[in-house]
């Protein structure tokens, strides 16, 4: 996968790694909305990454060794390279990209220190994205379409989208986060229904989890929010600061 590095303003505080949505980019997703700028102002380097088929031109051809059989295969590759980043690292997400960062939050052997998961509910729709593709009907068993305004915002080709939407449609493989993990979605966001559940099953598994909801946003407005960044940054530092604290008691044998 590509990838972009948006250095910190002043004393590095940690890596993140930031994987947009589906349909999205990392300009769209993180550059525009100002993400990266609230990031880099607090300390910290974005490593910023551009999905399988996501950068390519409106007459490019879709190759099919470029798109990953599945969702693991992606987030095993994401994961080897996550090894090879400044320590400490926390993932950010946004909607499908939520999902990547949020399935290496579920794996212990992951080095990310804590995740933001934004737009990103307890299912996987990209079943539902493929046939909204190919039909102008919602999907078998909804009263609505649910990618109308993600498509509507995307630049990327259909067809690239649809190979896309076809390989990746494997559901959450755990919904228990193993790192601290912030859930944030808009008021108006149907594809996050179900983040709640993750929380809850999260706490239960003994790890700090919480769902933050932005009022009046919806799915794609989310990201534009000045809260939903401030509210990203500060827990990410907070969970950061927390664990630093844990792993110098632990080197002096403190409790």
């Amino acid at each position: 996968m590509e990838s972009q590095v948006f250095e910190p303003v002043g004393e590095y505080v940690a890596t993140v790694v930031a994987v947009h949505g589906f349909g999205g980019s990392v300009q769209q997703s993180w550059v525009k909305t100002g993400w990266v700028k609230t990031l880099t102002q607090a300390g910290f380097r974005v490593w910023a990454v551009t999905l399988p088929l996501h950068s390519v031109e409106d007459d490019a051809e879709v190759e099919p060794g470029e798109m990953p059989k599945d969702i693991n295969i992606m987030v095993q590759h994401l994961n080897s390279e996550i090894y090879q980043l400044a320590q400490p690292v926390v993932g950010l997400g946004f909607s499908l990209g939520g999902r990547l960062i949020w399935e290496l939050a579920t794996d212990a052997s992951s080095p990310l220190a804590a995740a933001t998961i934004i737009g990103m509910g307890a299912h996987n729709h990209l079943d539902i994205a493929a046939h909204e593709l190919v039909s102008s009907d919602p999907a078998p068993g909804h009263d609505e379409r649910l990618f109308d305004q993600v498509l509507a915002h995307t630049r990327v080709p259909r067809p690239a989208l649809l190979t896309f939407a076809r390989a990746l449609s494997n559901p959450l493989t755990s919904f228990q986060a193993r790192v601290p993990v912030l859930l944030l979605h808009g008021e108006h966001d149907a594809l996050a229904a179900g983040a709640q559940q993750l929380v809850d099953a999260t706490l239960a598994a003994g790890y700090s989890a919480r769902l933050e909801v932005v009022a009046g946003r919806d799915h794609i407005s989310v990201l534009t929010s000045g809260k939903a960044r401030a509210t990203a940054r500060d827990f990410l530092r907070q969970e950061l600061t927390s664990t630093l604290e844990v792993e110098v008691k632990s080197q002096h044998g403190l409790r």
